[in-house]
C-alpha cells in the first residue's frame, strides 16, 4: 500500500466517492474514523489510523476503477 502525503480534505475532494466512516475502538471505546489516504493496485481509499490505545481497526472506504479488481477484492 502507498500512503500519499495528502491532507484528508484534499483527498476527499479528489475522490468524492469516498466516505469517512466512524466506529468505536473495540479495545477502548474511543471513536475512530477513516482518516489515512491510501492507494493499492487499482484501489484508492481511506482507512483508520491505529487508535491511541494501539488497537488497529480494519474499517476502510475505497473504490476501484475496474470490475476485475472488484472481483479480486471480493474473492469471486
Amino acid at each position: 500500500m502507498i500512503y500519499p502525503d495528502v491532507p484528508l480534505e484534499q483527498w476527499l475532494k479528489k475522490y468524492p466517492a469516498l466516505t469517512v466512516l466512524k466506529e468505536k475502538c473495540r479495545k477502548c471505546g474511543t471513536e475512530v474514523s477513516t482518516d489515512k489516504p491510501f492507494i493499492t493496485d487499482d484501489f484508492v481509499g481511506i482507512h483508520v489510523s491505529p487508535c491511541s490505545c494501539g488497537h488497529e481497526s480494519k474499517i476502510m472506504s475505497c473504490f476501484t476503477r475496474t470490475k476485475e479488481s472488484l472481483r479480486k477484492w471480493r474473492g469471486v
